[in-house]
């Protein structure tokens, strides 16, 4: 007999791939689709584009005239993405009675269902260089209303600064002299700024008053409630959203990193995927193989293929700690 009986290693082979099936195969609800959008890429690097704004409607008087429309470009790698991978041991595949091995691998697959979460994250939180030549979130941001630059990076999560990012989304006007149509659908903070988003953008707003009789959070002396503009029926609601990834621990950023997105119109996301192949579950378990050989294990893992590119920054506005 075989050191490793063939039938269950088919029987492993057929579970991993139902597994994989069962993640890849469907839409997940995940963080990083409210600020990125994903865009097929077939080369090595990724080069989103965009076009710059177009002429306003006005009285055609005499000849037309003419305007060109301004491209951008801005190309990054293709890198190869994917979790480490995982060896199971020819022992656990021949002697599994208590169906742990089908579990630990649906856990395995569970945790890379939203595959490109941490990536985009990460980089969204290290403010990447978008279309326009400069950082993502920046108060001297090019193109702005005649030759004028316009601030899109506010300061820590404070009464003060959500209002503001909303005045300054809502009020953005394009250097074609047209408002940009931006206005904030969706609030993203860590778990440090959870408790004062929900305040923010309730129905009832809890309103902490200082001494001074202001606004404010960090020396409030009373609480009172009052109707909240931001969501009066007359702008789209906005709603809250915790990413734990804007965490003190993480990679790239402290907790206080927070963030506006208009997320009604998909090509005004700040973040591009460029999916070059898309990620996909792999198992090896052909007793030639390596591993087979050498620790008698096979093998299963999980890789994508894409390049993560800044886009367009005048639907965000936000900070980073």
């Amino acid at each position: 007999m075989a050191i490793v009986n063939q039938l269950k290693l088919a029987a492993l082979q057929t579970t991993f791939d139902t597994l994989a099936a069962q993640a890849f195969g469907t839409d997940k609800t995940n963080r990083y689709g409210i600020f990125s959008r994903t865009a097929k890429c077939d080369g090595q690097s990724f080069s989103p584009t965009a076009m710059g704004s177009t002429p306003a409607v006005r009285e055609i008087v005499g000849s037309r005239r003419w305007a060109s429309l301004r491209g951008f470009a801005n190309s990054v790698p293709v890198k190869r993405w994917g979790p480490d991978g995982i060896e199971l041991p020819i022992l656990q595949i021949n002697n599994d009675p208590g169906g742990l091995l089908e579990q630990n691998l649906k856990q395995y697959l569970d945790t890379v269902t939203n595959f490109y979460e941490k990536p985009a994250t990460d980089f969204l939180l290290t403010n990447p260089t978008s279309l326009y030549g400069g950082a993502l979130l920046s108060d001297t941001q090019s193109f702005g209303y005649n030759g004028n630059t316009w601030d899109n990076l506010g300061a820590a999560l404070s009464p003060t600064e959500f209002f503001t990012g909303i005045k300054l989304m809502n009020g953005l006007w394009l250097e074609n002299g047209e408002p940009a149509g931006v206005y904030p659908d969706v609030l993203m903070v860590g778990p440090d700024n959870q408790k004062m988003a929900s305040d923010l953008v309730s129905s009832d707003r809890v309103v902490p008053i200082a001494a001074t009789g202001l606004e404010a959070y960090s020396s409030a002396v009373a609480v009172s409630t009052r109707s909240n503009f931001a969501a009066d029926g007359q702008q789209p609601t906005i709603r809250y959203v915790v990413n734990p990834r804007f965490n003190a621990n993480g990679a790239t950023a402290s907790g206080a990193a927070w963030f506006f997105f208009d997320t009604r119109q998909e090509a005004r996301r700040p973040i591009v995927v460029g999916e070059a192949i898309a990620p996909s579950g792999q198992i090896v378990i052909d007793p030639s193989a390596p591993a087979m050989i050498d620790r008698s294990a096979a093998q299963a893992y999980v890789e994508g293929q894409a390049g993560i590119a800044g886009a367009i920054p005048f639907a965000t506005y936000g900070y980073i700690a």
